[in-house]
């Protein structure tokens, strides 16, 4: 073979290899920019599905391993949340919020000790040390409790109890409302979790008044909509819900994140009043789904104040705090 074909060759052949490497980091900036929009729409369950692909590398950026340790860590797997924060920490170069929530998620496996050393050092290194002095007193105290056990005993609801979420009863006289992830619901699932949309359950009560028996989704005037229902609240007399509902509709509260726009659908109380087999659904007063949630509610034992969550302007303590509503 001439040595001009050989050179033509290699040409060619520099110029293909060039060709799959573009395409690559085309491809790469395009998975990353879908895991950002994700990730910023608080998609954390599907956002974290591209980020696994784009941390299997052998040099994986840190903000890549940070969000995924994050989305982790948001939708409550915490030993893959700590295993990812574990690589960050362990590599040098973390942001401030990466370390704080590295500690928390030791603290909720368990490992006291190596909790309050890393918020330790993260009060030492951020100089936000009575920040974090809670958190350490906590851990303290939970070695102590451990070693110290009660004589309390947990009794698993295994009629009730499934591998999907349940939680956030409400007591009635002969029931329990709750609130429950769907086995086989309607196949739509929830890009935050990556689990069944949320509604509400009743179960009846065996004759100790404890034990819980046939448990059973509330009819569809409750629980028919696109997103989460629940929880739920009830009067005395159980004829009044106050029900917690993520808006269903496109009227939703604007949004910027990083370079992305977007609706975030708030949460909104629902009451619905019983006249004989039929219940009539009206909206809270205060709901304001295009600026603020507004959710999970209870009522005080004289049934004249009701509590409820919300991230309305004005409050203290951050992002959810409680709000009373006098109902005279």
């Amino acid at each position: 073979m001439k040595v001009k074909n050989i050179y033509r060759l290699l040409v060619i052949a520099i110029l293909m290899i060039g060709g799959l490497t573009s395409v690559k980091g085309q491809e790469q900036l395009s998975l990353r920019s879908t895991a950002d929009k994700l990730y910023y729409q608080y998609e954390y369950y599907n956002a974290s599905r591209i980020y696994e692909k784009l941390v299997d590398t052998k040099k994986p950026r840190i903000q890549d391993m940070e969000r995924l340790a994050e989305c982790y860590y948001r939708i409550n797997d915490y030993t893959l949340a700590q295993n990812w924060y574990a690589r960050v920490i362990d590599g040098g170069k973390f942001s401030d919020q990466s370390q704080l929530n590295y500690a928390e998620t030791l603290k909720k496996n368990g490992n006291y000790a190596a909790a309050k050393e890393q918020f330790t050092q993260y009060g030492t290194r951020t100089g936000k040390t009575a920040e974090v002095s809670l958190a350490i007193q906590g851990a303290d105290s939970a070695v102590v409790w451990m070693a110290n056990p009660t004589l309390h005993k947990l009794k698993n609801e295994e009629t009730i109890n499934t591998r999907y979420s349940e939680f956030g009863t409400t007591p009635l006289y002969n029931s329990v409302l709750y609130v429950g992830e769907p086995s086989g619901w309607d196949g739509k699932t929830s890009g935050m979790t990556g689990r069944p949309y949320l509604r509400i359950y009743s179960s009846s009560k065996e004759n100790d008044g404890i034990t819980l028996k046939y448990p059973s989704i509330l009819p569809d005037v409750f629980n028919n909509a696109p997103y989460h229902v629940g929880p739920v609240a009830a009067n005395k007399e159980e004829n009044i819900l106050f029900v917690t509902r993520t808006h269903p509709g496109e009227d939703a509260e604007k949004q910027r994140s990083g370079n992305y726009r977007f609706k975030k659908h708030n949460l909104e109380l629902l009451i619905y009043t019983r006249s004989g087999d039929s219940w009539t659904e009206v909206a809270f007063p205060y709901n304001n789904v295009k600026s603020y949630s507004v959710g999970h509610a209870a009522l005080s034992d004289d049934e004249q104040t009701l509590y409820f969550a919300s991230d309305m302007p004005g409050g203290k303590g951050g992002r959810r705090y409680l709000v009373l509503y006098t109902s005279g």
